[in-house]
């Protein structure tokens, strides 16, 4: 019997050691948003939904870096966008360690008309659509951002 329990606690020890858990409460999310080149892009605007918050906007700094304060642990919503660049779209982070910074790659307009391109002489035309409406999407969410901004 006493083999019994002690193997009952020994299993139960762990799957307690062995299952993630998401911390309680709130802290600081940072992340760092780069060109294809690995170069920061400076005012990349980032969008951050938590399931208990209200969505936040911060632009990134000269070096590509965002910061976000207070976030919820758990799963976020985190889009992006600046005119001349990509969209980006990452409906399901799952933000559990302040000390991890997250790294984006974003491509530039160049680099995304230059697949569109590719996608039309392959005959792939609805991708290449794609990739055209998402860039003129970004364009207009970037002067929509600016606008409000600006007070318009």
């Amino acid at each position: 019997m006493k083999k019994s329990i002690f193997f009952v606690i020994a299993i139960l020890g762990l799957l307690s050691i062995s299952c993630s858990s998401v911390p309680k409460g709130k802290a600081n999310f940072t992340g760092i948003v780069v060109d294809e080149n690995n170069k920061p892009i400076q005012n990349y605007f980032i969008t951050c939904k938590s399931l208990n918050q209200p969505q936040k906007v911060c632009a990134t700094n000269e070096g590509g870096v965002f910061v976000f304060e207070d976030v919820d642990f758990g799963k976020l919503e985190l889009g992006g966008f600046k005119m001349g660049y990509a969209l980006y779209s990452n409906p399901e982070y799952n933000f559990t360690n302040p000390e991890t910074v997250l790294c984006i790659q974003i491509d530039s307009s160049d680099v995304v008309y230059e697949k569109a391109r590719n996608l039309l002489v392959s005959g792939q035309l609805e991708e290449a659509d794609k990739l055209y409406d998402m860039l003129k999407e970004s364009q207009n969410l970037y002067l929509k951002q600016t606008m409000t901004g600006f007070g318009f």
